[in-house]
């Protein structure tokens, strides 16, 4: 597996994690972390999820480069 798969892995679950601890907060169950901290979550998590997506589109037009030369 490669090291930004696992990156673009950890982000996903950065963005669940926090998804479903705003979902609880907004139900009243939890009231500890500020929204300042959520806020910074995220966008680390998206942060991971981008480099997993840059480097996935360079693989994609590499294949597509290399096609093009056999056709």
């Amino acid at each position: 597996m490669d090291f930004d798969k696992i990156l673009g892995y950890i982000g996903l679950a950065i963005v669940i994690l926090v998804i479903f601890y705003l979902a609880l907060k907004v139900l009243g169950i939890v009231q500890s972390i500020s929204v300042e901290e959520i806020l910074l979550g995220f966008a680390g998590g998206q942060a991971l999820l981008d480099i997993h997506l840059i480097k996935a589109i360079g693989r994609i037009e590499g294949k597509v480069i290399l096609f093009e030369r056999k056709i």
